[in-house]
């Protein structure tokens, strides 16, 4: 009799899943494309040549990077030659770090806003401190001390409930896409 529910169980499994796997093939099917005529019309495609990888339109450095170019601000795109995906570099100017894919969240333990990296060591990385291992993360790669600050983006949108808590730290710039080139511009004192 178990064998016999197991083996409904299964097809039925089987009948609810197939739909949503086609769909999912067709979506990818269909954005691939897409994705590939965006990317190869791109400044960034334009500036370096790069192979195109899946989805890489979609990416935050990808849409970032367009957004500096567009809006001419002098913020340096400096690909991570150790990043084995090819999907990672570091936006600089002036030596300062722009940190734009970090997602902030509250630490109770401790009582502060930060970064949780996925780090198994860790829960949460303060601020400061994540900026810091950033800064030494790029000075490494490149074999110079050329950074001394970071800035994290941080959309908005995505904290509404907590702009106050984060609105006051040094390291964090606060924007919506309507204000993110005034934000940037005022705070890495931009001159244009």
């Amino acid at each position: 009799m178990k064998k016999v529910l197991n083996k409904i169980m299964e097809e039925i499994s089987t009948i609810l899943l197939l739909p949503i796997f086609f769909i999912m093939l067709i979506v990818l099917i269909l954005q691939l494309p897409i994705d590939y005529i965006k990317y190869k019309k791109s400044r960034y495609y334009k500036d370096t040549r790069e192979k195109y990888e899946i989805f890489e339109g979609r990416s935050y450095f990808f849409d970032f990077y367009e957004f500096v170019k567009e809006n001419n601000l002098p913020i340096e795109f400096i690909r991570n030659k150790d990043d084995e995906f090819g999907e990672f570099g570091y936006f600089f100017y002036d030596k300062t770090l722009v940190i734009i894919d970090a997602w902030a969240c509250y630490d109770q333990k401790k009582g502060v806003w930060g970064i949780d990296i996925g780090d198994e060591e860790r829960d949460v990385y303060t601020f400061e401190e994540y900026v810091n291992l950033l800064i030494n993360e790029f000075n490494k790669h490149e074999e110079s001390n050329v950074c001394d600050k970071a800035m994290i983006l941080l959309d908005e949108g995505e904290y509404e409930e907590y702009l106050n808590e984060l609105k006051d730290n040094d390291t964090v710039i606060l924007y919506n896409k309507d204000n993110l080139k005034e934000k940037l511009i005022e705070s890495l004192n931009i001159s244009i």
